[in-house]
């Protein structure tokens, strides 16, 4: 028997023993442990608020087996098989954590929601947090929304506005976890948050507060920092530590005994980013379009430090807008650091990006990088001029503006252009309808048919250059991805494609197929000759055979 004959008879069997055994077989479905379906072809990991990646669930053990009495898995084909109460996230029970300045409110919020560096901005400066941040949590099988508030400070610059941002959370929140420092002790602060809880929630009975002594990192010391919490009348304190994790079971088990248990929806948002240098408007832009306060406007420069998320429905989809932080080139400062990183975090997970520019100011380098972080991520972009209104009008400044800013942002030539004024609405609707444009086509799937009848046009157009006496020949090309389309040019030699004839392919592509607001990949292959699998049969051994006779 030879040993190509040998390899085939060792991979039929195999295939039997696989088919016999179940991890094999046709009919296997991959499910989790505890019986949830696993959402297969989620975009991105997350990012601000909601983890999109699996819905804020941790992964699960995956087990396939044929025979379901041997498994603690359910199949898709078991008729017994009950699928959960579907909950939609913006129904779901809010948790509200409030406290003092530097408690640690924004690391117990990290800590149950899971995203710990991902999530919002630790420092041990007081007043990092100024705007309320959301995300999705569950714990033992009940979901529920966490809400981290700024610090409450009657001191504090932006005291006011903090303090509407906790009055919303108040208002939604169904409990209500008032967050206090076991290494400080009670102080007046406490006493002053609980006074003003019992003051707002006196005609709503049905809210839960929840004592939560952070900070106590030793279980034998833990339980002694917390008795003197006891002389709020708030009942029961829980020693926790946000650092380690300890405590925190308990605190959940008294957090979600009344909540519902169910399953996420799918979630379909498309997310879009505001970004831009600090001060040019985009908390301002965000509020116009949701309709209300939801992020804090201060002339201030680094006001927002936070992505702060929003969601809202347009045209029947459901949209949420992120509020990122003013990024800066160079910074000494961690605060202004960890803002920067987590506005490049909401860049890399946002679907279409709003770039804002503050037309009194013109465009800096720093609008230059950031479009080209925008740029290396393959993100569409719509191009804001905000403060449109400090403009002095005359025939030819709209048209002037637009030059300027296309002449500038030679990195996204394929962005739309605004000129548009927060302040005054004009043409802030505009956003919302180009998003929908832009997004459609950023999800695009183009026909093979029609991508190589353009791209024949296109090449008796202009013929591709020659470089050093060769001469880039492309045979055709097809789509292999969308968000955002990617097109792989099958031609003669890859190298021979120059970035002027790329960008010319580009411009022909976008005007063929409307692509005006989205990036197109390229990817371009040689079409090289077919692998020739040798014959073993006919493969000269490397040894003498006749020399082994002799042995």
């Amino acid at each position: 028997m030879s040993i190509y004959t040998l390899g085939v008879c060792i991979t039929a069997v195999f295939i039997a023993v696989g088919l016999s055994s179940g991890f094999l077989h046709p009919n296997s479905r991959f499910r989790p442990q505890n019986g949830k379906i696993i959402k297969e072809n989620k975009l991105k990991s997350t990012y601000h608020g909601i983890n999109r990646g699996n819905n804020g669930l941790s992964p699960s053990f995956f087990v396939n087996k044929a025979n379901p009495e041997d498994s603690t898995c359910t199949f898709a084909e078991d008729p017994e098989y009950d699928s959960e109460t579907k909950l939609n996230i913006q129904e779901l029970p809010v948790l509200a954590l409030v406290g003092r300045p530097n408690v640690g409110k924004s690391s117990i919020f990290n800590r149950i929601t899971k995203l710990f560096h991902r999530g919002s901005i630790v420092s041990e400066v007081a007043g990092t947090t100024r705007d309320r941040q959301y995300s999705v949590a569950d714990w033992n099988g009940k979901y529920f929304r966490v809400v981290d508030t700024g610090g409450f400070d009657k001191d504090e610059q932006y005291s006011e506005p903090i303090k509407r941002q906790i009055d919303e959370a108040i208002v939604e929140a169904s409990v209500i976890v008032i967050v206090v420092d076991a290494q400080e002790g009670m102080n007046v602060g406490d006493t002053e948050i609980r006074d003003y809880l019992f003051k707002v929630l006196q005609n709503r009975p049905d809210v839960k507060i929840v004592l939560c002594v952070n900070k106590c990192e030793s279980y034998r010391i833990g339980n002694v920092l917390a008795e003197q919490f006891w002389k709020l009348g708030l009942g029961k304190p829980y020693p926790i530590s946000a650092l380690h994790g300890n405590g925190l079971a308990d605190l959940l088990d008294a957090c979600v005994e009344n909540f519902q248990d169910g399953q996420l929806e799918e979630d379909n948002d498309i997310f879009v980013s505001f970004v831009g240098r600090p001060n040019c408007g985009k908390s301002s832009l965000v509020n116009r379009i949701f309709g209300k306060d939801r992020c804090i406007v201060s002339p201030d420069e680094g006001t927002t430090r936070d992505s702060t998320q929003v969601s809202i429905i347009h045209d029947g989809q459901k949209i949420t807008l992120v509020d990122t932080a003013g990024m800066k080139l160079l910074t000494k400062d961690r605060r202004s650091y960890l803002s920067q990183k987590s506005s490049l975090k909401s860049i890399r997970a946002s679907d279409v990006c709003i770039m804002v520019i503050d037309s009194s100011w013109g465009i800096s380098k720093n609008e230059l990088k950031i479009a080209e972080e925008i740029r290396n991520e393959n993100k569409p972009c719509i191009i804001v001029c905000n403060k449109w209104d400090l403009i002095d009008k005359d025939p030819y400044v709209y048209k002037n503006a637009v030059k300027y800013v296309r002449e500038k942002m030679h990195s996204l030539s394929y962005a739309e252009i605004l000129l548009t004024s927060a302040k005054s609405g004009q043409r802030v609707d505009n956003i919302m309808q180009l998003v929908h444009e832009i997004y459609k086509q950023y999800c695009t799937n183009l026909s093979t048919t029609l991508i190589n009848e353009v791209l024949k046009e296109a090449l008796f157009t202009q013929k591709p250059p020659a470089t050093h006496g060769k001469r880039l020949n492309i045979y055709y090309a097809c789509q292999a991805h969308s968000r955002p389309p990617g097109i792989v040019l099958f031609c003669n030699d890859e190298r021979l494609l120059t970035d002027d004839y790329k960008e010319y392919l580009e411009f022909f592509f976008r005007k063929s197929f409307g692509l005006t607001g989205t990036p197109i990949m390229w990817y371009p292959r040689a079409r090289r000759p077919r692998n020739i699998i040798p014959d073993l049969r006919k493969r000269k051994p490397d040894f003498d055979t006749k020399s082994l006779l002799t042995l």
